[in-house]
Formats: C-alpha cells, structure tokens, sequence
C-alpha cells in the first residue's frame, strides 16, 4: 500500500454515497491534483473542502438507502469479488 491509500474510520455509510456522487467527483476533478492522468485524492483539498450542507436526519436516512443500492448494485455485477479487487 502507498501513501496515496486514504481511509475513514468509522464513517457512516451514507457517505459512501456522498463520495460516489457525481457531484463530488467533479468536485474533486476541479480540486484534485494528478499523477500522469490519475487524480490524486487530497483529505485536505478534496474531502475536507468539499462544500457539504448541513445533512438533516432524513438525508442521512436517503443517503443510507443509496449507499446500499450502491453496494447491491456492485455485487449484484461483479458476484463474489470484493470492494478491494473492483478497484
């Protein structure tokens, strides 16, 4: 594993979502930095600037329930390989 490898402990799983979203990925296009054509995720310049609104409980709940369809999404395509291997 390099020093590019990022993590968030015990983070809910709503944000699972937030990060997939487009949104957010063209967030970190504009903010992010680049290896040859690679984006190179920044928790200072990408994650922790990422203008993010006050999230009520119902969001959360809705953002939960994307997450999910996320993940039964990705296991429903890519059966039996891990979140680790599709990346």
């Amino acid at each position: 594993m390099s020093d590019a490898a990022q993590a968030i402990y015990d983070a809910s799983i709503y944000v699972l979502s937030i990060l997939s979203s487009r949104i957010h990925l063209a967030w970190i296009g504009v903010t992010s930095g680049r290896m040859k054509s690679d984006l190179r995720y920044s928790t200072g310049v990408c994650y922790n600037s990422f203008p993010l609104p006050t999230l009520t409980e119902k969001n959360k709940v809705d953002l939960t329930r994307c997450a999910e369809d996320i993940l039964l999404a990705r296991q429903a395509h890519f059966p039996g390989m891990s979140f680790g291997v599709q990346f």
